[in-house]
């Protein structure tokens, strides 16, 4: 339970500095930290820009906090020293994995990295598979004394679930219903975000009348409106779906390999969760 709670840390840590680095002040339609603070400032500061400093300046202080928490959660785990040195290891190369994933994730919005789809997938992946998925999965068949190769397996799982599961939020981000998914509606449009839709849609014939109203999305809700409806158009939306299936499918192979075959629960537990997220709408 102590690891397990160390992981959801880690999760709001993760969240608090995305916020403070995409300038976001909401969170499934409600006010984040920064938001709340930042509602107490104006209270107290006549200057806005004061009072927007102030309240980033908290989410990363906090955020770190969290992030030290979360380090402690594993390292004081009741657990054998040697199992509890691989979790630590694991926590580690989770936290560089995102890291590293949110920097190519700020260069593609910021236009220093190139927006290629493969660059945005592997960006997905390391950004947010590696913590949601992949960390969780291997850190069971740690604490279970599995065999290294059904850690690595269970990993590699895990990165397929996660991108379909990013890729599938992008999706409900673009095209879904706020009613049911509690997201900004066109929030990833209206910011200009290169996701794995932009990029599908830069292949197409249509991208010229996309990128046009890409600068214009944030503009007002009609403009993101008809972008969500050309991404549609021209098969953009399609394709990452396929490309969200492609990874379901992926993690099912590995799951059903008959090399290393896992145990009748685990796949039974992953299988259900496959079944989960085809066709999720929040």
């Amino acid at each position: 339970v102590r690891i397990a709670a160390a992981v959801e840390v880690l999760h709001f840590a993760f969240l608090l500095h995305d916020d403070v680095i995409d300038g976001d002040l909401l969170r499934r339609g409600r006010p984040n930290l920064v938001g709340e603070i930042l509602g107490d400032c104006h209270r107290d500061v006549v200057d806005a820009s004061r009072a927007l400093h102030w309240a980033q300046t908290c989410g990363i202080l906090m955020g770190d906090l969290l992030l030290s928490a979360s380090h402690q959660g594993f390292a004081r785990a009741d657990v054998p020293q040697a199992e509890r040195l691989r979790l630590l290891d694991l926590l580690d190369l989770t936290i560089t994995d995102s890291v590293a994933g949110e920097q190519v994730d700020v260069g593609l919005s910021d236009g220093v990295v190139d927006p290629e789809l493969a660059t945005i997938l592997d960006m997905t992946t390391r950004k947010t598979a590696t913590y949601t998925f992949e960390l969780p999965l291997r850190m069971a068949a740690v604490l279970a004394g599995a065999p290294g190769g059904v850690e690595r397996r269970l990993g590699r799982i895990g990165r397929h679930l996660g991108l379909a599961f990013q890729l599938q939020d992008d999706l409900l981000c673009a095209f879904g219903d706020p009613e049911l998914h509690g997201k900004d509606r066109y929030s990833d449009l209206r910011e200009g975000k290169q996701t794995a839709i932009i990029a599908a849609a830069r292949a197409t014939p249509e991208w010229p009348r996309v990128e046009a109203l890409l600068g214009e999305a944030a503009r007002s809700e009609e403009n993101a409106a008809t972008l969500s409806g050309l991404l549609a158009e021209c098969g953009a939306q399609a394709r990452v779906v396929e490309l969200a299936e492609r990874e379901l499918r992926s993690a099912g192979e590995l799951i059903h390999a008959p090399v290393g075959e896992l145990p009748v629960g685990v796949r039974r537990v992953l299988l259900d969760l496959i079944g989960q997220l085809r066709g999720r709408s929040s």
